[in-house]
């Protein structure tokens, strides 16, 4: 799955607040990485992600499928930061 898969919900959820979609490294249009896949991995790439873009948190986390771990994951580290996760 990569955003094109969104593409019919990124508008009407962007009329009542700041959306950020991507793809994961080596998805989509995103660069692969040469870091290993782990959970924690995502983490990070999702912290840096979001402090680069400068969106404020608190953050809604939507993620599917097996990116349900690293969003879980990233809730338990920064729970000031996420208000509501919706795992698809």
């Amino acid at each position: 799955m990569f955003d094109l898969d969104w593409q019919l919900v990124q508008p009407e959820v962007a009329k009542f607040t700041s959306i950020l979609t991507y793809d994961r490294p080596g998805y989509g249009w995103s660069d692969p990485s040469s870091a290993p896949r782990t959970a924690e991995q995502a983490v990070n790439e999702l912290r840096q992600l979001l402090k680069a873009t400068e969106i404020e948190p608190p953050y809604v986390l939507v993620r599917m499928s097996s990116s349900g771990l690293s969003t879980r994951l990233f809730a338990y580290h920064y729970p000031e930061e996420v208000v509501g996760m919706v795992l698809v």
